[in-house]
């Protein structure tokens, strides 16, 4: 597999001043939090751990963004914190696709929970396998968000491009579903959390399904991306799925800058730790949150804040 469908089209993509807890960002509105677009599951989750953290004295806001974009937004200081991938983290640390230049200075605090890529179709579109995608009109994301990256790794693990394919319109996943009700478009997709709100509604007013990762498929991902997992969607997910669907997922991370105080961090990544029990009731995908998952961070530097965090808490 080669980069060059993920390289296309990024080319234009634009690649916190230290803080303590006794002192907030020199931001009035508090810590600034970069998620995704409001139909990605980044947003509402942000939502939820923003609150979290200013009901213990550390305000804080959640805000649009994209799993792309989020790395660069915090390392070049335009905000505190933000989410991303796993993948999507090695890749802006190296400077590879889609990042035009190495971010060094980004750290991760903790995973929050997982996400898994999710590809739907109409069923009267009678398509059962990601090649069949070829000519047909899909709705993909734009490319701040890292699942528009995602969806170009699967579409080359079969070797296609997203120029294989008539992308009507680059959007979040509720324009894309909306494209759909409207037949101007034969799926969607995101690699988000299950379930995700947007896909639960379009499987209701829709008649659709998704598609699978085959083994073969997986298998050359995996070989270039080591930080995917094999994943399966389950049956009964969405409304009409009733087999489990093979995929891939990976790690959510919350990223910081180097320079943020260390205290902060520690903070930071105590209070989500210590509210992990009231965080998995106030989303879905944060079902499985605990201090051990948000401490499994690996391949990517912690921050020293939450690694001492961690490390305190006997986690690592």
């Amino acid at each position: 597999m080669t980069q060059g469908y993920v390289r296309k089209g990024f080319a234009a993509l634009a690649l916190a001043t230290a803080v303590s807890v006794a002192a907030m960002p020199a931001t009035a509105e508090g810590l600034r939090f970069v998620t995704s677009n409001t139909g990605g599951s980044f947003y509402p989750i942000g939502v939820a751990i923003s609150q979290i953290l200013s009901e213990n004295g550390m305000e804080a806001a959640a805000e649009p963004g994209g799993g792309n974009s989020n790395p660069i937004s915090v390392s070049q200081g335009d905000a505190d914190m933000g989410f991303t991938f796993a993948p999507t983290f090695a890749l802006a640390m190296a400077g590879e696709d889609p990042f035009p230049a190495p971010l060094e200075n980004i750290r991760a605090l903790a995973y929050t929970h997982i996400n898994t890529t999710q590809i739907a179709v109409t069923e009267e579109s009678g398509i059962t396998s990601i090649d069949q995608l070829e000519g047909q009109p899909f709705a993909s994301q734009g490319l701040s968000a890292a699942s528009a990256t995602f969806f170009r790794v699967a579409l080359g693990a079969y070797g296609l491009t997203e120029d294989d394919l008539n992308i009507v319109v680059r959007g979040g996943p509720a324009q894309g579903a909306n494209f759909v009700r409207d037949r101007n478009a034969v799926g969607f997709q995101a690699t988000t959390s299950m379930p995700n709100g947007t896909f639960t509604e379009a499987f209701q007013s829709v008649d659709m399904t998704l598609l699978p990762i085959s083994d073969e498929a997986f298998d050359s991902i995996v070989a270039e991306y080591p930080t995917f997992s094999r994943a399966a969607i389950p049956a009964g997910t969405y409304a009409g799925l009733e087999e489990d669907v093979p995929s891939m997922s990976t790690g959510a991370v919350i990223v910081v800058r180097d320079d943020m105080d260390e205290e902060m961090a520690y903070q930071i990544t105590k209070t989500i730790a210590e509210n992990t029990g009231k965080l998995q009731g106030m989303h879905a995908a944060l079902g499985p949150l605990t201090p051990e998952l948000m401490a499994s961070v690996s391949g990517i530097p912690l921050h020293p804040g939450a690694e001492r965090y961690f490390t305190e808490a006997g986690l690592r």
